[in-house]
């Protein structure tokens, strides 16, 4: 008689724990750069750039992106980039990226790709109701590509990871 309780309750427990619905914890990814015309209704065009697709990128040997012209792990991109096209005249835009690690010891700057290096734009870190920073924007933004640029001002952080190296703060843009 025993023996079939505990049967009946393992079995139970078996089935009732393969009828609960697992779902799976992943960070959100971040909200898609925009860009606004600093003259209400003049016209322009922004396409988001995925990082792979922007230029002046260099491909480390971990297999990430990292902006041309910065020692090699040092910094990265945000997120993907930002293509404005479309201004017309001496028409100018404010970019706006997605920056929610601002308050983790991320830093970072809005830059402008140039042709031949990331050039780094006045950049003004947007604080929502709670005075947390989640943008970055830049205004006076002309037809070009944009990026926010990144680096870690924190402690050093060590990983239990061999493949992983110790992030050592080193870049500091001023």
């Amino acid at each position: 008689m025993k023996k079939s309780i505990y049967l009946v309750l393992a079995l139970a427990l078996t089935f009732g724990l393969a009828s609960i619905g697992f779902t799976q914890v992943q960070a959100s990814a971040l909200a898609d750069p925009y860009a606004l015309p600093t003259v209400p209704g003049a016209a322009l065009t922004s396409t988001v750039v995925a990082v792979p697709d922007l230029p002046g990128t260099v491909v480390l040997d971990s297999g990430k992106y990292s902006p041309l012209g910065f020692k090699a792990g040092d910094v990265k991109f945000s997120g993907s980039g930002l293509k404005v096209s479309g201004l017309s005249g001496r028409s100018t835009a404010s970019v706006y990226f997605a920056f929610p690690d601002y308050r983790y010891h991320w830093v970072g700057t809005i830059s402008q790709w140039n042709g031949s290096k990331w050039v780094p734009l006045a950049t003004t870190f947007l604080k929502d109701a709670d005075g947390n920073v989640n943008w970055a924007s830049a205004s006076g933004a002309g037809n070009g590509i944009y990026a926010l640029i990144i680096w870690y001002t924190g402690p050093a952080e060590s990983y239990s990871s061999p493949d992983e190296p110790t992030v050592e703060p080193t870049y500091n843009p001023e």
